[in-house]
C-alpha cells in the first residue's frame, strides 16, 4: 500500500514538468487567413479589455479589410462558461487594418483565467486565434513577466516535496506500525498539496511568460481533483491508523495490568 501511495504522488508530480505548453497565440498552421495582434497577457479585474486584430491573407500574407472578413468575438470565464459574443457590427474597424474588440469591464468581476477567440471569416475561407487573459487584483502576473521568483518557487517546493516523499522509507519515526503510518501518510498528505501548489505556480508562470496553458489548465483540474482525493484518502487513513493504536495501547495495558 505504501508503495501504491507513492507511485500516485510521484506520478503528480512529474506531470508538473512533463506537459507542455503550446504558443500564446494558437492558431491552425494551414488556415487561410492569419489573425495576430498586440500580445496581451493579463488585464485588471471589473476592467475593460480593448485589442486590435489583424487579419492576413496567409497565402500573399496581404493584410484585409472589414469590406470582405466579418469577424466573430467569443469570450469564456475561467470556468469555460460562454459570457460573451461580439458580432461583426459590434467590432469596430480603424486605421484600415485594425479589427477593434472592446469588453466592458463587468464582464471580467471574477479573478482568474478567462479564454477567448476570435473567428474570421471571407465567403470561402476563415481563420481564427485562441488565447487566455488573465484577471488579476492588480492587473499584473504573480510572478513577473519573466518568471523567475516563481521558478525559484518551484524548485524550492519541489525540493521539499521530494524530500516529504522520501523521508518516511528512511527514517522511523515510531516502532509501532500505526503511527509509523500516521507519520508516513502525513508527509505524503503534505507533498501531494505541495504538488498541487506547484502546478499553479507553474501555470501562472505560463501565462505571465506569454504562453497560453489552456492543455495546462486542463490537466491541473484533473490532478488537482486526483490530489485532493488522494489527500482525503490518506487523512482518513491517518484517522483509521490512530484508532487502531489507541485500541492496541488499552489492549497492551489490559494485558500488562
Amino acid at each position: 500500500m505504501n508503495k501504491l501511495f507513492l507511485f500516485l504522488i510521484l506520478g503528480i508530480l512529474l506531470s508538473t514538468s512533463a506537459i507542455a505548453v503550446s504558443p500564446f497565440l494558437t492558431q491552425e498552421s494551414d488556415s487561410p487567413l492569419t489573425i495576430k495582434y498586440p500580445l496581451i497577457t493579463s488585464s485588471k479585474v471589473n476592467t475593460y479589455f480593448k485589442a486590435n486584430f489583424h487579419v492576413f491573407n496567409s497565402t500573399s500574407g496581404l493584410a484585409l479589410t472589414n469590406s470582405t472578413v466579418d469577424c466573430l468575438f467569443h469570450l469564456y470565464d475561467a470556468m469555460g462558461n460562454h459570457q460573451l459574443i461580439l458580432n461583426d457590427s459590434q467590432i469596430a474597424f480603424d486605421h484600415d487594418v485594425d479589427f477593434e474588440v472592446y469588453v466592458d469591464g463587468g464582464n471580467f468581476s471574477k479573478i482568474g483565467v478567462y479564454s477567448y477567440i476570435m473567428q474570421c471569416n471571407t465567403t470561402t475561407t476563415g481563420g481564427f486565434l485562441a488565447s487566455d487573459l488573465l484577471i488579476s487584483a492588480s492587473g499584473e502576473g504573480g510572478f513577473g513577466t519573466d518568471g523567475t521568483a516563481g521558478i525559484s518557487i518551484t524548485l524550492f517546493l519541489l525540493v521539499i516535496t521530494l524530500g516529504l516523499i522520501i523521508l518516511p522509507f528512511k527514517y522511523e519515526f515510531s516502532k509501532d506500525i500505526s503511527l509509523q503510518n500516521v507519520f508516513s501518510r502525513g508527509c505524503w498528505v503534505i507533498s501531494t498539496y505541495l504538488t498541487i501548489l506547484n502546478f499553479s505556480i507553474l501555470s501562472n508562470i505560463a501565462v505571465n511568460s506569454g504562453l497560453v496553458a489552456t492543455e495546462l489548465f486542463r490537466y491541473m483540474s484533473l490532478f488537482g481533483f486526483l490530489g485532493y482525493g488522494l489527500m482525503v484518502y490518506m487523512v482518513i487513513g491517518m484517522l483509521f491508523d490512530i484508532l487502531k493504536f489507541k485500541e492496541t495501547k488499552k489492549q497492551n495495558k489490559r494485558f500488562s495490568g
